[in-house]
């Protein structure tokens, strides 16, 4: 029986990457029932173009730039409403592989827990530095595990990035739709984590590997160790200090999680004071986005910046 499959790629100002990605989309080797892009109030014509040269794609187009939450939200919503088995959530800039789908989908067969299973990913890589991203159980705060799990099919995680992820029809009608309100960053991570409070396992699969960009990664040097560091744009800092800091003090408080709240904050403030530009603007966002997510202020307080 074919599996009802629907994938939703959120957005904003991709016309430049939508082509490479959409094809990447139509040709892969579990076919896809329905392709949605949620544009996120684009300005370089994306919807015009997609409509023109790719009809059969539906896009759902928004007034106004809700973040990759609020379009993750609202891409979500729609599929459930069509009663779709799976939805496969990506970035404009994802590039999965033709075999991708087919071996979540593989792994998902196998599991012998695959009842429990409510969303199951790629390892997502880095494509500038070749290495993967940091995978996370919670336990008070992010423990990092290991990606070099040889042999082992499938590693359980508490928190994985939304590009790439398959989740669960059912799953997401228990859990809820991503936070529309932290517009972006963390937002994947506390999805994450209310379906583990939902009862619902989640996986990465070791061996489908998924280039993803994030930022602008590069190799640092620190203390004669070489580590991957992150640049993002300054305004950015807000958001992942501030949905961080509100998911620790309203949803998981404890004395201990808190402690690394201040810890990763710490942390990546001196990682700005070394490796970033704009550092005053860095720091700035950053104490604000500490003092917002504390206080419960969400929304889109901090407008983006190209």
């Amino acid at each position: 029986m074919e599996t009802r499959i629907v994938s939703v790629t959120v957005s904003r100002n991709g016309r430049a990457l939508l082509s490479d990605h959409l094809e990447l989309l139509l040709n892969q080797s579990v076919p896809l029932l329905d392709i949605i892009v949620v544009d996120n109030a684009s300005d370089d014509s994306t919807v015009e173009f997609l409509r023109e040269r790719y009809p059969s794609v539906r896009v759902i187009p928004l007034a106004n730039n809700q973040g990759a939450s609020g379009g993750y939200s609202v891409g979500l919503q729609y599929a459930l409403g069509c009663n779709y088995e799976w939805v496969w959530m990506l970035d404009q800039d994802s590039r999965p592989p033709h075999d991708t789908l087919r071996s979540l989908l593989a792994a998902y067969n196998t599991f012998p827990e695959r009842e429990k299973l409510g969303l199951i990913a790629p390892l997502p890589i880095n494509p500038t530095t070749g290495a993967p991203y940091s995978l996370f159980v919670w336990r008070d705060g992010q423990v990092k595990l290991s990606t070099t799990a040889e042999g082992r099919g499938i590693t359980l995680v508490d928190m994985v990035i939304s590009s790439g992820s398959l989740i669960r029809n059912e799953a997401i009608v228990k859990a809820g739709l991503p936070r529309a309100d932290f517009f972006m960053d963390f937002a994947d991570y506390e999805h994450c984590l209310r379906l583990r409070r939902s009862g619902f396992l989640i996986a990465v699969v070791n061996n489908c590997h998924m280039p993803h960009t994030v930022g602008q990664p590069r190799v640092v040097n620190f203390l004669g160790r070489p580590i991957n560091w992150i640049t993002h744009r300054p305004w950015r800092d807000y958001y992942k200090v501030r949905n961080r800091a509100f998911v620790v003090w309203y949803q998981l408080p404890s004395r201990k999680a808190k402690t690394f709240v201040i810890y990763q904050l710490l942390k990546q403030m001196i990682g700005t004071l070394l490796y970033d530009p704009e550092k005053l603007d860095h720091i700035r966002f950053m104490w604000r986005g500490l003092c917002d997510g504390i206080r419960g202020r969400l929304g889109i307080t901090v407008q983006p910046t190209e």
